[in-house]
């Protein structure tokens, strides 16, 4: 059995008869989405979602700004493997008639006894003038922050991380970039941060710049603008990121099965990998 899921999406008020926000919503959830609904719930505003053998939850929720629905929240929330917590969310919002776009954000959390890692991509997509999908922003960012901040009640950071489908904080790379700043206030600096943040230029190129633990700055270009890749190949943004990842499990002395590949909602999935643990810097 299957369920009209646009018809559902659109009945909470989301707005989906537009042909880019139909089919960001086809490329980010999936094609097989409407037998993946379980149960919906329009005086709630929730889509329950089958949930498979490591799945803790797995829903669709509006994103609001007043009365207004703007947008979708998915999340995923998986048991733990390796004595480490999974949880990916992708929040799809589209721009009004004035400025066409879809905004997709996406956080992947990872829980480990000694950290929580937080890895977000952000990325615009519009519709350029031959009919193709690109991006015309694209962000990602990775920080690192030690439990002590994130699980202790007394602390008035704890609680900071919290979720929330307010369109104010549907941009997972401003949101985290903006708690950065705010710990940094009382002089405290997440354990490890790196941030690849960039444009299209009006050469096509994507460029921007690469900010890694407050040590090292420098320009970026990225060569994959399209949206849209069925090559299979992994998109260039991330392999960049590879490295970082390396270093920061190094740095930190961090055991976790976490990677920097980008993660679909429909196939998240949480591996028994091997761990190895990195040596600390001078050991």
């Amino acid at each position: 059995m299957r369920f009209d899921d646009l018809m559902i999406l659109d009945e909470m008020f989301i707005d989906v008869s537009r042909e880019d926000v139909k089919d960001v919503i086809r490329a980010e959830l999936g094609e097989d989405i409407s037998y993946s609904i379980e149960t919906f719930d329009f005086e709630n505003k929730k889509i329950r979602l089958k949930k498979d053998e490591t799945d803790e939850s797995y829903e669709i929720v509006p994103i609001k700004r007043c009365d207004a629905t703007l947008g979708i929240n998915i999340k995923r929330v998986k048991k733990e493997k390796n004595s480490e917590k999974f949880s990916l969310s992708k929040n799809i919002v589209y721009a009004g008639k004035e400025k066409k776009g879809v905004t997709v954000s996406t956080l992947e959390i990872v829980e480990t006894n000694d950290y929580t890692i937080f890895f977000e991509n952000t990325k615009n997509i519009i519709k350029n003038g031959n009919g193709f999908y690109i991006k015309d922003q694209e962000n990602l960012g990775l920080w690192v922050y030690d439990n002590t901040i994130l699980q202790n009640e007394r602390n008035r950071y704890f609680g900071i991380f919290a979720d929330t489908t307010c369109y104010g904080q549907f941009d997972y790379h401003e949101r985290l970039s903006h708690i950065e700043k705010s710990i940094k206030k009382d002089y405290l600096l997440p354990d490890y941060v790196t941030k690849i943040e960039t444009e299209l230029n009006e050469h096509g190129k994507m460029l921007g710049t690469i900010h890694t633990n407050y040590l090292e700055t420098e320009e970026y270009q990225n060569e994959d603008e399209f949206y849209f890749d069925h090559s299979g190949c992994k998109q260039s943004i991330y392999s960049d990121m590879e490295k970082y990842i390396e270093e920061m499990k190094e740095l930190l002395s961090l055991e976790t099965s976490f990677n920097e590949a980008e993660k679909r909602i429909y196939d998240y999935r949480v591996s028994e990998k091997k761990k190895v643990k990195a040596k600390r810097l001078g050991d």
